[in-house]
């Protein structure tokens, strides 16, 4: 299966992963091997998205990585106690910076662990993205790339030929009605 549909439904504040957990579970059964290793499978996917992004647009990350390295004692020239101290508090201050990072809360574990939105018909999920981005800079920027995959790649035309009118039920998984409804719409508009 493609993990990439998975983590589109992992964006959806709807779902999240406790909604593809319940899911692989329904389908596979409980604590089965399959729906472990999926699981495992769509948690390490997003998780690549995720700092693969972090990498990317990250600016507190990135200034970080600029910088060069604290000098120490052994570089510099200090005589008194009082510059080594302030050589100490310096070096402390850049330590703490460079690992504020990793020792607050990712975007993606504060997203996860944060409660679903609810089921709604009318609820827009790119409005959600593009309303919380400020919340979330970086994750949004992952579910506007992964959202916006188009699910399949095949044309239309190919799915289905409308002059033989002839449906290949290997090549298209669509309900014959909607099928239906799409030939007629063509016919209405050529």
């Amino acid at each position: 299966m493609n993990e990439l549909l998975f983590v589109a439904v992992v964006l959806d504040p709807r779902y999240k992963m406790k909604y593809v957990s319940y899911c692989l579970n329904f389908m596979y059964g409980d604590g089965n091997s399959n729906a472990l290793s999926l699981e495992r499978n769509i948690e390490h996917a997003l998780n690549d998205f995720y700092y693969h992004y972090l990498e990317l647009y990250d600016s507190h990350t990135s200034q970080v990585r600029s910088e060069t390295p604290s000098p120490t004692i052994q570089d510099s020239k200090v005589d008194e106690l009082g510059d080594v101290m302030k050589l100490i508090k310096s070096g402390f201050d850049k330590h703490v910076e460079q690992n504020e990072n990793v020792e607050r809360k990712s975007e993606l574990l504060q997203y996860l662990s944060e409660p679903h939105e609810k089921m709604d018909e009318t609820f827009d999920i790119l409005n959600w993205w593009k309303t919380n981005s400020s919340r979330y800079p970086v994750l949004s920027r992952v579910a506007r790339d992964v959202l916006a995959t188009p699910v399949s790649t095949i044309a239309s035309e190919q799915a289905f030929s409308t002059s033989g009118r002839l449906l290949d039920p290997y090549r298209s998984s669509l309900d014959p009605k909607t099928v239906e409804a799409l030939i007629c719409a063509q016919l209405v508009v050529f």
